[in-house]
């Protein structure tokens, strides 16, 4: 059965760039590996309709899941989860409670990494200057990240190099 490893964190953060450095060493390394990527397609909806927003992440995250054998792989790595929901969408606690809600049939991580900026260079990788509302959105969203951490994550330092955090990727993944 696959071990199901979720990378989270704001925009920006390099989620992706650690995602494909982890595939390929897992692969070189002689693991069998799917990597999925949450929406698994475009989202159509009005980003400011967060219950909108939310109903179409869960529906889409169900048929993805779907179809994935978790059997045939030793690791499937999702870049983000419905803790994004939460993050993004999650702007009181009764939200909160409707998003987890929403979500209660969303398989929850083997193991779960959170690579940790601040809004601002979030901001400054993204767009390539600060929007101050943007980057108070972006913190907002990154507090409510950290505020939700499981017990069996790895917090990243967003600004070390890559070969860093992979190095302490691999290592969290042999303590089993």
């Amino acid at each position: 059965m696959a071990e199901y490893i979720v990378f989270e964190g704001i925009d920006g953060a390099g989620k992706s760039s650690l995602i494909e450095l982890l595939h390929d060493k897992l692969i070189n390394d002689g693991y069998n590996v799917l990597c999925i990527r949450e929406p698994s397609h475009e989202i159509l909806t009005n980003p400011n309709d967060d219950v909108i927003s939310t109903l179409e992440f869960a529906l889409d995250r169900m048929k993805q899941f779907k179809r994935i054998d978790f059997e045939a792989y030793d690791y499937v790595i999702s870049d983000r989860s419905f803790y994004s929901n939460i993050a993004y969408q999650g702007t009181s606690e009764s939200k909160i409670e409707w998003i987890v809600g929403v979500n209660s049939f969303a398989r929850r991580p083997d193991r779960f990494i959170f690579v940790d900026i601040a809004g601002d260079t979030s901001c400054k990788r993204e767009l390539g200057f600060v929007d101050p509302d943007m980057a108070l959105f972006l913190d907002c969203c990154r507090e409510r990240y950290l505020y939700l951490l499981p017990d069996n994550h790895l917090l990243l330092d967003g600004n070390v190099s890559f070969e860093d955090n992979l190095e302490r990727i691999m290592l969290y993944l042999l303590r089993g």
